[in-house]
């Protein structure tokens, strides 16, 4: 092993893990290599190889490229969005414990949040921390109906929710849900779809 720095030519560099440049990238020893490309246009990739043989040419796959212009992308070396997975990917769940009635301001951990705790029916008047474009599902984990008071004045404004509708949504218990977004530009939730 042992981290290899390298200078291509006056502006690009990479820094390299079991691997060097001799014409071709090279395993320096059996197993696996890594690397990270700075680029002349101001691009970085960070890039892994399958475990190989010393001396033998490494192959590599791209698995994270950040483009001067602005996009990321992930399992792709041409993204096509701020954001471009390639593959698989997820979002980490988490729950929050509400009280029955009324639940003003709620805070949430994670886009895919877990509603327990009421032994009877209950409400959300907002949720708390919004940043613009955040999308969140709610899924009501209880046997009682949440509503989702639409422009719950018992809310901090920037936390409040705006159904489509212009009225309260009701959230069965058993496993329904609503999902919400977040705009700036409102300061406030909208809804995006439920069941």
């Amino acid at each position: 092993g042992g981290i290899n720095l390298v200078s291509y030519a006056v502006n690009n560099s990479w820094i390299g893990e079991n691997t060097y440049y001799n014409g071709n990238h090279l395993y320096r020893a059996d197993g696996y290599a890594v690397q990270t490309y700075l680029s002349h246009t101001g691009d970085f990739y960070i890039a892994t190889a399958p475990s190989g043989t010393a001396g033998g040419i490494v192959t590599w796959t791209n698995r994270l490229m950040v483009l001067n212009a602005g996009g990321v992308g992930i399992g792709t070396a041409t993204p096509n969005h701020a954001l471009d997975v390639v593959g698989k990917w997820g979002t980490r769940e988490s729950s929050v414990t509400l009280a029955n009635g009324a639940n003003q301001n709620i805070t949430i951990t994670s886009s895919m949040v877990y509603l327990n705790g009421p032994t009877g029916v209950f409400s959300i008047g907002g949720i708390a921390g919004g940043y613009d474009g955040q999308i969140v599902t709610l899924q009501n984990n209880t046997g009682y109906t949440c509503t989702i008071n639409h422009q719950d004045g018992g809310s901090t404004a920037a936390n409040r929710i705006n159904s489509t509708s212009g009225a309260n949504i009701s959230i069965g218990g058993g496993y329904a849900w609503i999902t919400l977004q977040y705009f700036s530009s409102a300061s406030m939730w909208c809804t995006r779809g439920h069941n």
